[in-house]
């Protein structure tokens, strides 16, 4: 759940979907290293978030 939440899942349902392909039982629950990129470059839309302080 946690790791749903830092991708800003909005339920872990999602996060398993889209990553399950990656997990295998043999590895302990290690994900796989991804071969290639699964989406394109980094976007326009991100916005740089700074902690309070």
């Amino acid at each position: 759940m946690a790791v749903s939440k830092m991708l800003g899942h909005a339920s872990f349902v999602t996060t398993i979907t889209v990553y399950a392909d990656y997990i295998t039982e043999g590895d302990g629950g290690k994900a796989a290293p991804l071969r290639r990129p699964i989406a394109g470059g980094l976007g326009t839309n991100i916005v740089p978030m700074r902690r309070p302080g």
